[in-house]
């Protein structure tokens, strides 16, 4: 589960004990990711590569006709 070390699994489920407060924070945890955006050597388009874990049922066709744009938030996080 996204390696939780034990001290980090102790402290999910002592601090709070509250059953509804553990529940929210499982909720919340981000999957890791299967896929990565790979810009070419101009940098001005990118491409999807995948990792062994990726389920992507479509063929390579479909891939290379994928356009992936990437857009920087406020906080300079990057959405895909």
């Amino acid at each position: 589960m996204n390696g939780l070390s034990l001290s980090e699994l102790c402290c999910l489920f002592c601090c709070p004990p509250c059953p509804s407060r553990i529940a929210a924070k499982l909720a919340f945890l981000p999957p890791d990711a299967t896929y990565a955006a790979v810009a070419d050597e101009s940098g001005s388009r990118w491409s999807l590569r995948f990792t062994e874990r990726a389920e992507w049922q479509y063929g390579q066709r479909e891939l290379d006709c994928t356009d992936i744009f990437l857009i920087r938030t406020s906080r300079g996080n990057r959405i895909a």
